[in-house]
């Protein structure tokens, strides 16, 4: 990186809530979301995870073709 990193902490079921509608799966696949309840809250630079799990998504997506499932979640772990 040639910045600092500038992580907020960031309630990660908006986030996965605001990128999900970018993403168009193939004819045949379904794209699920299953949100924790309550919701967890992450550091990240959002930018950067945007990225992160857009690119994911995407290769998950063009992984399974037209017929699966690919689901996109949050969960809350002790610490």
């Amino acid at each position: 990186r040639d910045r600092p990193l500038n992580a907020k902490k960031t309630n990660a079921n908006h986030f996965v809530q605001r990128l999900v509608p970018k993403l168009r799966p193939p004819d045949g696949c379904r794209l699920t979301t299953l949100l924790a309840s309550p919701a967890p809250l992450a550091w990240m630079e959002e930018s950067e995870a945007r990225k992160a799990l857009l690119n994911a998504a995407k290769n998950a997506l063009e992984a399974i073709g037209s017929q699966g499932e690919v689901v996109i979640g949050t969960e809350t772990r002790a610490e």
